[in-house]
């Protein structure tokens, strides 16, 4: 019987509840989703029960979703995938976006509106890339095979063996 695909645990992070069951309910089918109305119940949840990953929306009460995703790595760690989906009023250049993903430890940022599908389909790609990463480091090294003899040794090798041979 073939194993199940796993399932991934989401939290996603968004103040205005509609939007919030909107992506719990597209999510559901795959994910084991769970929306929260602030990053700190957010991070609060993760302490206890760590998600595999962790979506918000750029609007957050406290602030934005990037500025906010420190307090969440505090909780989770590095190893949970952080995406942030929305625009700012001002969408920064490409470089300036790149250095606050860094600097506030910002996995994905996505500055449109993103749909349920489309969303799945990140999640899944970078959760399932996480977990076969994640696989291959705990699975042990393969054995190194013994080291081959050089053309030489294997054709005196061979050579003594005919010559045995002729005598016996």
């Amino acid at each position: 019987m073939p194993t199940p695909p796993p399932r991934f645990r989401v939290y996603f992070v968004d103040a205005v509840r509609s939007r919030r069951e909107g992506f719990e309910r597209d999510l559901r089918v795959r994910f084991e989703v769970q929306g929260f109305g602030t990053v700190k119940e957010a991070a609060d949840a993760a302490r206890k029960v760590p998600p595999h990953g962790i979506v918000l929306s750029i609007r957050q009460l406290e602030g934005n979703g990037v500025s906010a995703t420190p307090e969440l790595r505090k909780a989770v760690g590095p190893g949970v995938f952080v995406s942030v989906i929305g625009a700012m009023d001002e969408v920064p250049p490409a470089e300036q976006r790149q250095a606050l993903m860094k600097r506030n430890q910002v996995d994905s940022w996505l500055p449109r509106v993103v749909d349920g599908p489309s969303l799945e389909v990140l999640l899944w790609t970078e959760l399932l890339r996480r977990a076969m990463a994640a696989e291959a480091k705990a699975r042990p090294e393969p054995a190194a095979p013994p080291p081959r003899a050089s053309l030489l040794e294997r054709l005196q090798g061979w050579s003594g063996t005919a010559a045995a041979a002729r005598r016996g």
